[in-house]
């Protein structure tokens, strides 16, 4: 076949990479929308306060006992910032009910009214719907383990960007330290393990 008459490919593999291009900008003004927008709401009148007073936190080790002590006093200013920042995963928790083993969302389980806020529940304790529909027994225990799986690729990005600052905030920081301590944390396997450390050493972040 002469090469008049061979078809072109070119135009259809430009519109191909046209696209992409496009999509992959929707994907940049997405993460540049969110860059503009973390945490802001530590700047608020419901968290603000409360991070004055834990100002010594970046001179501690991250994940250490005097850490999470000093965090524990953040208690209302993380139960706001957990609930109206997804790349968290304390955002996206779920829990499961000792009695009937039944799971629930963080919507659709209710908070307690009897008890103060609590770090690790990010935010009150909750308590099954069917079991205890007024918070008062049959507790139920957190299972942040669901809480990666329900996030966002997006999300996964900016959570990785919030680890390696914070890590930049204390003087034995360590990235690769922080995702190992929080699969632990937050329950996540090899997988998502690989998956965060692989994505920090292509950014050299590791």
């Amino acid at each position: 076949m002469s090469d008049d008459m061979r078809p072109d490919s070119g135009p259809d593999t430009q519109k191909h990479i046209d696209r992409v291009r496009a999509l992959l900008g929707q994907v940049q003004s997405t993460l540049k929308q969110r860059a503009e927008e973390h945490d802001a709401s530590k700047l608020g009148p419901e968290e603000k306060p409360y991070y004055d007073d834990a100002m010594s936190l970046w001179g501690m080790t991250y994940g250490s006992p005097e850490y999470k002590a000093a965090l524990a006093r953040l208690g209302p200013a993380l139960e706001h910032h957990y609930k109206v920042n997804r790349h968290h995963p304390e955002h996206f928790g779920t829990w499961r009910c000792v009695e009937c083993h039944k799971t629930w969302t963080s919507e659709q389980a209710p908070e307690s009214p009897c008890f103060e806020s609590a770090p690790c529940y990010g935010g009150r304790p909750r308590f099954c719907p069917d079991c205890c529909p007024v918070g008062a027994i049959f507790e139920l225990t957190c299972e942040p383990g669901a809480s990666l799986s329900r996030m966002t690729l997006l999300d996964l990005v900016e959570m990785l960007a919030d680890w390696k600052a914070a890590t930049e905030r204390h003087e034995n920081g360590s990235l690769a330290r922080s995702i190992e301590i929080n699969a632990e944390r937050f329950h996540y396997g090899e997988d998502m393990k690989r998956l965060l450390t692989e994505t920090a050493k292509q950014l050299s972040w590791l």
